[in-house]
């Protein structure tokens, strides 16, 4: 019996190790993810700046032409009636823009807020991992205790059984010499 619950304790040991082993990979790619996140926002970000800066000098090279075509007799009212849907339609896109922006901003801290719940997650099963691990491993040497004490128990009783067989053989000897001492003198 005790032999077969200290196969089972370690038979549990390894499960526990290997338990142990997954949430450590595991943890190992939630903090590479998370490594990575921030670069993938700098990308981003520095993607929706490139676009701000092209619409910015599209818009800026518009001006420019507006201002070096020679302008026509009447020339104010065209240059307006001319800046003004460019205007219109550019101020919406740079508000889009913005919006996205923030939007992606947004989707990635909470990404990263995930990612940390995450990881305190998995740091809160490695620890009771590791703590039945410990019971586990102290259930063991306490099985392995046990056996060795059964085992002295045994030792000591075979001693005491020998002594107790030598005791009767010594009794036996005396009671054999006396009665045949005895007999002796009788004759």
């Amino acid at each position: 019996m005790l032999l077969l619950l200290l196969l089972l304790l370690l038979l549990l040991l390894l499960l526990l190790l290997l338990l142990l082993l997954l949430l450590l990979l595991l943890l190992l790619l939630l903090l590479l993810l998370l490594l990575l996140l921030p670069l993938l926002l700098l990308l981003l970000l520095l993607l929706l700046l490139l676009l701000l800066l092209l619409l910015l000098l599209l818009l800026l090279l518009l001006l420019v032409l507006l201002l070096l075509v020679p302008p026509p007799p009447p020339p104010p009212p065209l240059l307006l009636l001319l800046l003004l849907p460019l205007l219109l339609l550019l101020l919406p896109l740079l508000l889009l823009l913005l919006l996205l922006l923030l939007l992606l901003l947004l989707l990635l801290l909470l990404l990263l807020l995930l990612l940390l719940l995450l990881l305190l997650l998995l740091l809160l099963l490695l620890l009771l991992l590791l703590l039945l691990l410990l019971l586990l491993l102290l259930l063991l040497l306490l099985l392995l205790l046990l056996l060795l004490l059964l085992q002295l128990l045994l030792l000591l009783l075979l001693l005491l059984l020998l002594l107790l067989l030598l005791l009767l053989l010594l009794l036996l000897l005396l009671l054999l010499l006396h009665h045949h001492h005895h007999h002796h003198h009788s004759q």
